[in-house]
């Protein structure tokens, strides 16, 4: 992912809804200019990141959450319609999607991956701005962030059998 903002999955960038879709992604029948960074495989894959077919485990990180966002675009789609407001714009319910796609992500990364990955030594909960603090990222704290999350990345992907509770090797990934 590229940041804590989404843009990975989603682009910030809204596609043209000339076509009259409703604030979902077509995922590789929208046209690649359309979504800023637009990646779409051969397998029929589309995601915010150029990068998003590297690895096995990000590809199915960035599929659910472009499907999400779709699925939450026809979810408000509905909602809204039924309520006798009217169908909003697709450019509303894009933003809409987007915004809760993000709100998601950012709820797991923050309330769930970065304590198991830091413990006792995870940030409290945010108390406010504070201008006095300067939000300048050193080139040595950068690069150490960088090399960590590729640290994280496992050279195969487990499957897990529900009915005994195992795990097993399913796929090598370098």
């Amino acid at each position: 992912m590229k940041g804590s903002d989404g843009s990975a999955i989603v682009s910030s960038q809204p596609p043209d809804f000339a076509n009259g879709s409703t604030g979902a992604i077509d995922a590789c029948h929208a046209s690649a200019h359309l979504i800023c960074d637009l990646t779409c495989c051969s397998v029929g894959a589309a995601a915010g990141d150029v990068r998003s077919t590297e690895h096995d485990a990000l590809f199915i990180v960035q599929t659910l959450f472009l499907r999400n966002h779709n699925r939450l675009a026809q979810m408000l789609a509905r909602a809204l319609g039924a309520n006798g407001g009217g169908t909003p714009s697709d450019d509303a319910l894009y933003e809409a999607a987007r915004a809760l796609n993000i709100a998601e992500y950012q709820s797991i990364v923050f309330n769930e991956y970065l304590p198991t990955m830091l413990g006792n030594t995870a940030p409290g909960a945010y108390t406010g701005y504070n201008p006095q603090l300067n939000p300048t990222v050193s080139n040595e704290f950068a690069s150490a962030a960088f090399r960590l999350g590729h640290s994280l990345v496992g050279c195969t992907i487990n499957g897990f059998e529900y009915a005994s509770h195992t795990s097993t090797p399913v796929a090598r990934v370098h």
